[in-house]
């Protein structure tokens, strides 16, 4: 069982930079020790053989090549078809989800079917002293994400997210994330270190949006139902809106 966290410690910690789905990333340091130690030119090296491999190659690779590897999703259309395709080759992992206690209710609901149907190992993380948004809100205020953003990102991602890493030993870690969706995620690589010193592993990161659609449509993934409302990234309610390819994903 894991030890509660006080009020008072939350209001003291500062935010670490732990890098979630939803939020920009920076990759231009790596503050901690490497969990996994790959040298420059050898983590170049397997980037450049990995971009040649199919999505099946490549989650095998990671499987059988890298320890104490967890998938970080929050149940978009790419993290579904990570967990889809980890489901059809029988790689079984820990599934990390950050439930934010903002996220649309379809989202969530999505994350236990798809648990469910792909037979996940499905953890759920989120603020440790609120189980609901209502309790969320009664503890720090109803817009906390407007009068204090950078508490808000670490009490619903930062800390869940690094408890998560902490309970579970997490070395490396796949994530949805592409180079189509632009912004500092124009500079991904498949293998990439994060400022807590974890692997992360975007396998993803250079397909384009219709590449993951067709793999959607060719392998019947069920996705999001807020994809079809025009959603195409799906964060929390309140910073979410539709929008078009044109407009950007993010």
């Amino acid at each position: 069982a894991r030890e509660p966290v006080s009020e008072a410690a939350l209001a003291t910690t500062e935010p670490q930079p732990v890098e979630v789905e939803q939020e920009e990333e920076e990759y231009d340091e790596v503050e901690e020790p490497r969990r996994i130690p790959f040298s420059d030119e050898h983590l170049a090296f397997l980037n450049e053989r990995l971009a040649k491999r199919s999505l099946p190659e490549l989650l095998n690779w990671v499987s059988d090549t890298l320890p104490n590897v967890v998938q970080v999703s929050s149940f978009g259309a790419t993290g579904t078809c990570i967990a889809h395709a980890l489901s059809q080759l029988d790689i079984q992992m820990p599934v990390v989800f950050i439930d934010s206690l903002h996220h649309f209710p379809a989202t969530v609901q999505h994350a236990r079917a798809s648990s469910d149907l792909l037979k996940l190992d499905l953890h759920t993380y989120r603020c440790p002293t609120a189980e609901t948004r209502l309790e969320f809100s009664e503890q720090y205020g109803k817009r906390l994400w407007e009068t204090d953003p950078e508490r808000y990102a670490y009490l619903t991602r930062i800390e869940p997210l690094e408890r998560a890493f902490k309970e579970l030993k997490v070395k490396a870690w796949i994530s949805g994330r592409r180079r189509s969706q632009g912004g500092m995620r124009a500079k991904l690589e498949i293998l990439q270190y994060a400022s807590d010193g974890t692997l992360t592993v975007n396998p993803f990161a250079h397909w384009s949006w219709e590449q993951v659609w067709n793999y959607i449509a060719e392998n019947k993934v069920q996705v999001n139902p807020m994809h079809q409302l025009g959603y195409l990234s799906i964060g929390d309610s309140h910073s979410t809106r539709p929008a078009t390819l044109e407009q950007g994903e993010r």
